[in-house]
């Protein structure tokens, strides 16, 4: 079982100028950008060549959604950490039977893009939520 950091997720008021300012701190964006039903798009931007590690700048589509609310609460900045693991159930019943708080989505909405995934919540974690999701690699 292995658990590695993938990324950490910023909220921003506005992508656009945030992918011009990670750019000028030299980190190159990746794909295209991706729009989620719940609210919010992001953009990817490489944090090294081989590392596979990235900043994920997200921004509000409207007034109403996790990103916006989480930016009229706390401003612009760290949103979520995520790691990635290759035995999910293992690393979240470990941290269940050690008293964190974890919350695990049903397990029809599991899957997609990022795949299976549980968040530790914030108050488990010092204020910083952890989004863990599972990978073959």
């Amino acid at each position: 079982m292995t658990t590695a950091l993938a990324c950490v997720s910023i909220a921003v008021q506005s992508l656009e100028d945030a992918i011009g300012d990670f750019k000028k701190l030299g980190f190159e964006p990746m794909g295209p950008v991706h729009e989620s039903e719940l609210g919010f798009a992001l953009r990817w931007q490489a944090v090294g060549n081989e590392t596979g590690l990235v900043f994920e700048l997200i921004a509000p589509i409207g007034d109403d959604g996790p990103i916006a609310r989480f930016l009229r609460r706390e401003g612009e900045g760290v949103y979520q950490v995520r790691l990635v693991t290759s035995e999910l159930d293992g690393v979240v019943n470990g941290m269940e039977g050690r008293g964190v708080r974890v919350v695990r989505p049903p397990a029809e909405d599991q899957g997609g893009l990022a795949g299976r995934i549980a968040w530790v919540h914030p108050s488990c974690a010092r204020g910083v939520l952890l989004e863990l999701v599972e990978t073959d690699e």
